[in-house]
């Protein structure tokens, strides 16, 4: 079976190493196996050909791990005694094992092709997509490499697609109805989702904007983030909400009174 880089014959005393998980920019995660107490943890270790700079962030990236404490997020755990041990001088990273799937993995990831940190844009805008309408975005009846075929060719605005009773794929660059959406941030959100679920994974997240420096898709999120709404009344046992920015026309003297703008309600 093959080992991690460093980990020496007959290391690891009752702790079996039982697959490779997957690798990434930092290093090679494993799967290990306790022989008696069936226990499974995931190892993190550090690539040998690492720069000095990302030792410093592996180095990093464990002392955040260790910090985390959420339901949601893999935690780190303590490293078992007969694996504890530096490859390379860096120490490994334990993380509980969760045995999860490959539904929301980016398309060129199925392929084998070379990729970027845009799969994570694909990944995050499959999940906020299940989180608003209840399920994945492209034929979610499908498992995903059955249906890429399908997809693979749809607009760049296309964030949703599913299948007719006549077997034909119906495209949309809008969210499905019913969502779990405020009806105010519907239409930035959709704007947001079109960069994440861009096909092309080197248009996936928009073009970097000038003044921030960073991908559109982090500019709109703090945009969508940084939105208020105000509760001013109620008709027919429905809230009205506005924005914040209507709100404040109703103060300036260019703005129409309030009890104006409840009567056009």
């Amino acid at each position: 079976m093959e080992r991690p880089p460093g980990l020496r014959p007959g290391a690891g005393g009752p702790w079996e190493m039982r697959e490779r998980l997957g690798a990434g920019g930092f290093g090679n995660v494993c799967l290990y196996q306790h022989r008696e107490l069936d226990i499974k943890i995931a190892i993190k270790s550090c690539r040998l050909e690492l720069s000095t700079k990302n030792r410093e962030r592996w180095c990093h990236e464990i002392q955040m791990m260790k910090k985390l404490d959420h339901a949601n997020i893999v935690k780190a755990c303590d490293v078992p005694e007969e694996l504890n041990f530096l490859i390379n001088d860096v120490p490994l990273l334990a993380m509980e094992y969760c045995s999860g799937g490959d539904l929301r993995k980016a398309p060129e990831l199925f392929e084998n092709k070379p990729y970027t940190a845009t799969v994570d844009y694909w990944s995050f805008g499959t999940m906020v997509f299940e989180c608003i309408a209840g399920y994945r975005p492209f034929l979610h009846h499908l498992q995903p490499f059955t249906w890429h075929e399908k997809i693979k060719k749809k607009d760049p605005k296309c964030i949703f697609a599913c299948e007719e009773m006549t077997g034909d794929v119906r495209f949309s660059s809008h969210l499905p109805q019913p969502n779990n959406l405020c009806s105010l941030i519907v239409e930035p959100m959709e704007s947001w989702l079109q960069l994440m679920l861009n096909w092309d994974p080197q248009q996936r997240g928009g073009p970097i904007e000038t003044t921030s420096k960073q991908p559109k898709c982090f500019v709109l999120m703090d945009h969508i983030l940084n939105l208020k709404v105000g509760v001013i009344g109620y008709l027919e046992d429905q809230i009205m909400s506005l924005h914040t920015e209507i709100m404040e026309l109703q103060k300036s003297p260019y703005g129409r009174r309030q009890g104006d703008l409840m009567e056009s309600l």
